[in-house]
């Protein structure tokens, strides 16, 4: 299982985020960070692989702690 950082936004990150979550097979474990909360995708169930975080991607303190 590999652990893989997405910071994203805008409406191309938005849909990038739908293809990597309809994504079924993958072990993958996902962090995901963004700086505005309508990035993410309006989706019912949020899968069990993905961790969601909201903040400024370049504060390199909080990024740090990621």
């Amino acid at each position: 299982m590999k652990k893989i950082l997405i910071i994203a936004d805008g409406i191309l990150a938005k849909h990038f985020l739908e293809r990597v979550m309809a994504h079924k097979g993958s072990e993958n474990h996902y962090t995901v960070i963004t700086y505005r909360p309508k990035t993410l995708p309006k989706t019912e169930k949020i899968p069990e692989n993905f961790t969601f975080l909201d903040f400024d991607p370049t504060s390199e303190t909080k990024l740090s702690m990621v």
